[in-house]
């Protein structure tokens, strides 16, 4: 059944020129997680924290738009982590609003709006010290 289901996708997309354009795109997101996954262990190796960090977060939006959320999830907390250690504002503002998004594709919508309005200052205010670690312990608490 589910070859008969694929076969009249295939077909479908195929009628409407999308076939191509879908298989590159499909392609080009495995080629991106790749990067991303070899970047992030070339940074462990080297033991590059802040570079570590971003490789994490990239990782963590690329599986969130793939629909792994847990897998992102988990990625933009460890990115999170690592970011507490610098004075990176706009990186941990990044980390909570992927948080934030997650929590949206997860249908929980007040984790989503306590997320996103710890983001806000961050962003109005930007050059400003990160927001205090009470507030992002506060903004990134287990869901209740």
């Amino acid at each position: 059944m589910l070859e008969t289901i694929r076969q009249y996708r295939r077909e479908q997309l195929a009628a409407r020129g999308e076939e191509t354009l879908l298989r590159r795109r499909h392609r080009d997101y495995y080629l991106a997680v790749a990067k991303c996954a070899e970047g992030r262990s070339i940074c462990e190796r080297a033991s590059e924290e802040w570079m570590l960090a971003w490789m994490r977060w990239y990782l963590g939006h690329a599986r969130r738009l793939a629909g792994d959320v847990q897998a992102a999830e988990e990625e933009a907390l460890a990115a999170l982590r690592i970011k507490r250690n610098f004075n990176d504002p706009l990186g941990l503002a990044l980390c909570i609003e992927q948080l934030g998004l997650v929590a949206m594709d997860r249908g929980d919508a007040g984790r989503a709006a306590r997320l996103f309005g710890a983001v806000e200052p961050a962003v109005e205010a930007p050059g400003q010290q990160p927001p205090a670690q009470r507030e992002l312990l506060i903004a990134v608490a287990p869901r209740q």
